[in-house]
């Protein structure tokens, strides 16, 4: 929608966002206490683009439009990575050790490999979790597991995960109301299709017959 780079440099807040985390970034690499944090949040309570100065981003990173974008501190993402407005790359609920005490150190945040695209609304949770190259996560995923180079996920509700597993039925439970699908083959999933292969795994049929009516 931009009428050219003049746009793009002066109004638009992902560009913004985005340079000014690389410059905190490079502090915070280099030690520097309380300005990259107080960075930060100055692009988040200015584009309401929340980026934690420890994130690692790789080259033409992309975020259209942004409201409601968090990116954790040990999230890692690839180059020519896309995201929408909403999308959280996220922290589990910490582990706790036999004394109580919560288990600290470590990553927390998801991986995000290259050549990724992540729509609207997207929850990705996890230090373990990683995007394969090449994936598209569809608005409103809940996804706390990995997912495969070149998947497609469609759908998701709160409090469905995606397990990395595609043709493993059990990992995917059924999504009322909407289709869950992982398609490493990168195309659709025909509605009412019982067939679990390793390169399309199905959730809730139904469901997906449903949306294809609408």
């Amino acid at each position: 929608a931009a009428v050219g780079p003049s746009e793009i440099v002066l109004a638009y807040p992902g560009l913004y966002t985005i340079t000014l985390q690389r410059y905190a970034h490079a502090l915070h690499q280099a030690g520097v206490p309380f300005l990259p944090r107080m960075m930060a949040e100055y692009a988040h309570a200015v584009t309401g683009i929340d980026i934690h100065p420890g994130a690692k981003i790789g080259q033409n990173f992309c975020i259209d439009h942004g409201t409601g974008v968090v990116i954790g501190e040990t999230a890692i993402i690839g180059k020519h990575v896309r995201i929408y407005q909403g999308v959280t790359l996220g922290a589990l609920s910490f582990r706790r050790n036999p004394d109580g005490s919560l288990v600290k150190g470590g990553r927390r945040h998801p991986t995000v490999q290259d050549d990724v695209t992540v729509y609207a609304g997207a929850t990705i949770l996890g230090g373990e979790t990683v995007i394969g190259e090449g994936a598209v996560i569809g608005g409103g995923a809940w996804i706390t597991e990995s997912v495969p180079p070149g998947a497609r996920i469609r759908g998701g509700h709160h409090g469905h995960k995606v397990a990395p597993g595609a043709g493993d039925a059990a990992n995917f439970p059924a999504a009322p109301g909407g289709v869950v699908f992982v398609s490493t083959a990168g195309g659709d999933v025909a509605a009412g299709t019982n067939n679990l292969s390793d390169t399309v795994t199905t959730i809730s049929v139904a469901a997906a017959e449903a949306q294809a009516d609408t």
